[in-house]
């Protein structure tokens, strides 16, 4: 049996699920569309920038004389070790993706009362 490919792909659909998630969000919060819109680009913009930051990968080159079996489990641990380091990095990268996103947000929001008061 071959492999199956998705369409679209995961990523594509967990931003979709993301996207549509906040904009309930800020909708039901009374937010309007210009915010709502400046906050999925700037949640965009993050995930393109920094969004493959924390995958780690790297090659290992072994010396001969290790069995078959040790080369497994080393192989396993190290997978294990990466995984590991790889959701941290994306726990790190959505917290500041956020952030970064709730500011820009309410600073549009700031310049606009200043601007009506203006």
């Amino acid at each position: 049996m071959g492999k199956v490919i998705e369409f679209p792909s995961k990523a594509i659909q967990g931003m979709a699920f993301l996207e549509e998630g906040i904009r309930n969000i800020m909708a039901s919060k009374g937010e309007n569309e210009e915010a709502i819109a400046l906050t999925l680009e700037t949640l965009r913009e993050v995930y393109r920038k920094y969004g493959d930051m924390g995958k780690q990968h790297f090659s290992l080159k072994l010396p001969p004389y290790i069995s078959e079996e040790h080369i497994q489990l080393i192989s396993q641990q190290i997978t294990e070790g990466i995984q590991m380091l790889n959701k941290e990095h994306a726990k790190v990268i959505n917290q500041l993706a956020s952030e970064l996103v709730l500011t820009k947000v309410e600073l549009t929001k700031c310049k606009a009362a200043l601007n009506k008061t203006d």
